[in-house]
């Protein structure tokens, strides 16, 4: 029974409107599924949300799509470009990053010995990919 006494997102649902909200949520998956393949470490998972959101619609046009995929910190996918020697030598906060051919696919691996120095490899990634972010000490012309 439909009341005035729910909101309307609910009245919407209960009149038959969860039909369109399915409908959305498969878009957005048809989307998701456009854009890269983003693997992190289990400390990584906000990281990777962020990740996900910023590149879900880089698509093949944009030099992204399926045929990308993005490894964060230490995933299996990272041990074919960095090897675990090569991140005990860095420094804290120091990272890797590379990319490199790999079965038909761009894999593209952010590496470092910490969390942040992951983070610092995937935001260089993001700037070389040509997003701009702002910062007072650093003038845009």
């Amino acid at each position: 029974l439909v009341t005035n006494n729910h909101s309307p997102s609910v009245r919407f649902a209960m009149r038959g409107g969860w039909i369109f909200i399915l409908c959305i949520a498969w878009a957005q998956r048809a989307i998701a599924a456009i854009g890269p393949t983003i693997r992190a470490s289990p400390e990584l998972r906000a990281l990777q949300r962020t990740a996900e959101e910023r590149l879900g619609r880089y698509d093949r046009t944009l030099g992204g799509g399926p045929d990308l995929f993005i490894a964060l910190g230490r995933v299996p996918e990272a041990g074919q470009l960095v090897t675990d020697l090569e991140l005990e030598a860095l420094k804290t906060d120091a990272f890797i990053l590379r990319s490199r051919n790999v079965s038909g696919r761009l894999l593209v691996v952010c590496a470092g010995r910490s969390i942040r120095a992951v983070g610092y490899a995937f935001f260089e990634f993001l700037q070389l990919l040509g997003f701009g972010f702002l910062h007072p000490l650093k003038p845009v012309l």
